[in-house]
């Protein structure tokens, strides 16, 4: 096998890698969902979108396959610069150390994507119907024409945070003592 073939093999898969995460953001795109922009949790279409993983699977394998279609990149590296002798062994595992952190980074942001926004669509609301979060989901989907909305639903009032003893002074905003 000569250095050139591994130059041009690794070549290759850079290429894949590249139309891979092209693939991943025009699907991405055409499912509702904006790559690279963080996810806004008051947006309900793009709750809506992130909630439906059934079109972006196929656009979320692209974007984790895509790294790893890059590893044979490394590899050339060293092919490349191997007269530098150490220098191009450490620069070829840095490469693949930076790989690594890139895959694992984008499997843990698609693990995230798909479970966090099922956690901010649900209003909250007391079991006598009084909304205590949420109204907004509600009047968006009256306004989509949805029927139904799922919803937390509470025995009662939770108790409020930060509440005070009698007799005890909230502290000042600024961090300032009050007395003094």
């Amino acid at each position: 096998m000569t250095s050139l073939f591994v130059v041009r093999i690794a070549g290759v898969f850079a290429l894949l890698a590249v139309v891979s995460q092209f693939a991943a953001v025009g699907i991405a795109l055409a499912s509702g969902i904006q790559p690279g922009a963080p996810l806004n949790f008051s947006d309900g279409a793009q709750l809506l979108a992130a909630a439906d993983a059934n079109p972006g699977v196929l656009g979320l394998v692209f974007a984790t396959i895509s790294p790893s279609l890059g590893l044979p990149l490394g590899i050339a590296l060293y092919v490349v610069l191997k007269d530098a002798k150490g220098y191009a062994m450490f620069g070829a595992m840095m490469f693949y150390v930076g790989q690594t952190i890139a895959l694992v980074h984008e499997v843990l942001r698609i693990a995230l994507f798909w479970r966090m926004p099922g956690l901010y669509q649900r209003a909250t609301m007391v079991r006598g119907g009084e909304i205590i979060d949420g109204a907004h989901r509600i009047a968006r989907a009256h306004i989509e024409g949805r029927e139904t909305i799922a919803a937390a639903v509470l025995e009662e009032y939770p108790k409020p945070d930060g509440e005070l003893a009698e007799g005890e002074v909230a502290p000042a905003a600024d961090g300032s003592d009050q007395d003094a």
